[in-house]
């Protein structure tokens, strides 16, 4: 396991301007800020082909795979992950910032990359990504089951000006319960029905998906962890 309070990685602790390609992490890590499975902080970086399995557990900006990357490409890699933190909490990346250019494209971005676990937080909790601002996410897939209370989505919890074309989700989303200033929040029984009904329709894709030939085949069904041992 790797302990420490900032820019925490499984791989690398912090990077600059460079590539990484062929690589593969199996850790547990624990931190505050800046805390990712393969890579706690990365800037003007490439990652390619890259596997990390690992239990991230953190409080700000916290991934399964990155916990903050800026004007960062990643190129199919896979994130196989149990993530929690407190806010920018996702199976693949916490935070992820990029920068438009004037061709209209972004210096940031994700193609053909896969996150599959379990995310738990407070706020802007993302199956692959708890928080993205222009960033383009292409083919990738998302799964797992997520848990948080504000701004949750299935790809990403929170964004701004990001482009995501040709990606799945395969997550089930679940919100806590949880009291503020001592009050229990009240939940309409009708919502819980519903929301029961996307679990199990979202647990049905995941087995469909799972049961694909190639790189899924060996996903657990239930939880979207893999591969077996």
């Amino acid at each position: 396991s790797v302990d420490g309070t900032s820019h925490v990685g499984g791989f690398i602790g912090k990077m600059e301007s460079g590539t990484i390609i062929d690589c593969s992490s199996s850790v547990s890590i624990y931190g505050n800020i800046h805390i990712g499975g393969f890579a706690g902080f990365a800037i003007d970086t490439v990652f390619k082909n890259l596997i990390s399995i690992a239990t991230v557990t953190g409080n700000e900006n916290i991934g399964g795979f990155i916990g903050t990357g800026v004007a960062t490409r990643f190129e199919t890699c896979q994130s196989f992950a149990n993530v929690n933190g407190y806010q920018n909490v996702g199976a693949y990346a916490g935070y992820i910032e990029g920068s438009l250019v004037s061709d209209g494209s972004f210096i940031s971005g994700f193609e053909s990359c896969d996150s599959f676990g379990t995310v738990k937080g407070s706020q802007y909790i993302g199956g692959f990504a708890g928080y993205a601002m222009n960033t383009n996410v292409k083919n990738c897939t998302s799964g797992g089951e997520i848990e948080g209370s504000l701004y949750l989505g299935g790809i990403i919890g929170e964004g701004k000006d990001n482009l995501v074309t040709d990606c799945q989700d395969a997550s089930q989303i679940m919100t806590l319960l949880y009291k503020i200033k001592e009050e229990e929040k009240e939940i309409d029984q009708s919502k819980i029905e519903q929301l029961e009904v996307l679990v199990d329709e979202y647990t049905a894709f995941l087995e469909e998906l799972t049961a694909l030939p190639g790189e899924h085949q060996s996903l657990d069904p239930l939880t979207g962890l893999g591969p077996y041992i």
